[in-house]
């Protein structure tokens, strides 16, 4: 938790903009209720979400338990929510939860490492898909908190689609947009919400075509991509070379690129080899991708860096029988 917190303060204030108060602290109470608040400079915080908590750098506890994920979600609001008092229409409320899961992924890849931050983000991204109302499930710039199944769409469905868009406009312009975005709106007279945000980050936009097709569909509208293999994937050896062929249908209904994958090892170990490459697929589309590597491979991945929100993540993974 102290982690957290001095990690948050250092961060958030280099990414988002200088921390305006002069302390930050935490208060516990007992475990009467399971929740946390960021109030301004004072984070109220359960012991049975944090205190009571086991949770290490090596194990990780769930994300919505974890005690350092938890400090980092309230942390943000330091900014999310006060600093930048979002309006209280349809999809403010985004820029406050949804934001704030957004820099928690982004500060478990910082202080923890992108394998930790990987965990997390496959977590919400399940949470999501077990949870959500999809009959009636609204856009982001739509959503409020009337429904319980709106509160997945705001907080896992709102920081994947923020984690998105910092891969499409790149790191250091997502986080000049963050920081500008809170400098405009901090002292008011108005409060934004997610229409202001999308047009206020279109300026940081190296593709301005692709920026509009992403936030159409992310903020505006309801879609999710889901891919499958078609048929069964088949390595071959070919010389001194394998080959691997597949063919991959987005059963989904949104279009974004995603990596596909052929690999070998544990990831993040030293062993680990892998070889590429990079799909589009519109809903309903499929295609059938050749990948070649100086190794055999063991299993067939889409999206294995985890950078894409798609639904049955597992679905996308294929191991070949030794």
């Amino acid at each position: 938790m102290v982690l957290g917190l001095d990690s948050a303060r250092r961060y958030y204030s280099q990414w988002f903009g200088p921390y305006v108060w002069k302390e930050l602290r935490i208060s516990e109470f007992p475990a009467y209720g399971l929740y946390a608040r960021g109030n301004p400079t004072n984070i109220f915080f359960s012991e049975g979400i944090g205190f009571l908590t086991k949770d290490s750098m090596d194990q990780p506890a769930q994300f919505g338990l974890s005690a350092f994920g938890v400090t980092a979600h309230e942390a943000a609001h330091q900014w999310w929510g006060h600093m930048l008092s979002p309006g209280e229409g349809p999809g403010g409320i985004v820029l406050a939860e949804g934001m704030a899961h957004f820099a928690t992924l982004c500060l478990f890849e910082q202080v923890q490492g992108d394998e930790v931050r990987r965990i997390m983000s496959k977590q919400m991204e399940a949470y999501y898909g077990e949870t959500r109302a999809v009959s009636s499930e609204r856009p982001l710039s739509k959503s409020t908190f009337f429904r319980d199944a709106d509160q997945t769409v705001i907080y896992d469905k709102g920081g994947w689609v923020f984690w998105m868009m910092r891969n499409l406009l790149g790191r250091d312009p997502m986080y000049a947009g963050l920081t500008t975005f809170i400098q405009k709106w901090h002292r008011g007279p108005d409060h934004p919400v997610l229409e202001d945000f999308v047009a206020h980050m279109k300026t940081f936009a190296r593709d301005p075509e692709a920026y509009d097709h992403f936030t159409q569909q992310w903020f505006f509208d309801v879609v999710m991509p889901e891919y499958r293999y078609m048929e069964k994937p088949q390595k071959h050896r070919v010389g001194n070379m394998w080959e691997v062929k597949a063919v991959i249908k987005n059963v989904g209904n949104a279009n974004m690129p995603v990596d596909v994958s052929t690999s070998t090892g544990r990831r993040f170990d030293k062993e680990y080899r892998e070889s590429r490459t990079k799909v589009s697929l519109n809903g309903g589309q499929q295609r059938e991708i050749i990948l070649q590597c100086a190794f055999e491979p063991d299993r067939i991945v889409v999206d294995p860096d985890l950078q894409v929100f798609h639904l049955q993540r597992n679905a996308a993974t294929y191991r070949f029988k030794p």
